[in-house]
């Protein structure tokens, strides 16, 4: 799978919908990430043009959340020539229990 290529199916991490310190946008950004993520390496790297795209969010929005994200220990973000790869630790692992 290319990164940034949607899944049609991910497992959705419940936990994360109800954290009451995430926002919708945070909710809704994760939740995009996971389901580009690579499932052997935990990892995606869409743009944020492409994150905006296909969630119709200002790239201001989209860079709140993954720093929200991050600060939380939700993610990891290593800069890119022309992208984030972000790593999904934490959706990786649930995967690996819910092959």
């Amino acid at each position: 799978m290319l990164h940034g290529q949607l899944n049609n199916e991910f497992l959705i991490d419940k936990s994360i919908l109800r954290d009451v310190r995430l926002s919708a946008i945070d909710r809704v950004v994760y939740f995009y990430l996971a389901s580009c993520m690579n499932h052997k390496e935990g990892t995606c790297s869409p743009t944020y043009a492409t994150i905006k795209g296909h969630l119709g969010i200002s790239r201001s929005s989209i860079n709140r959340a993954t720093k929200h994200l991050k600060r939380l220990k939700l993610i990891k973000v290593k800069r890119l020539a022309f992208a984030n790869l972000y790593f999904m630790t934490r959706q990786l692992e649930l995967q690996a229990i819910n092959p």
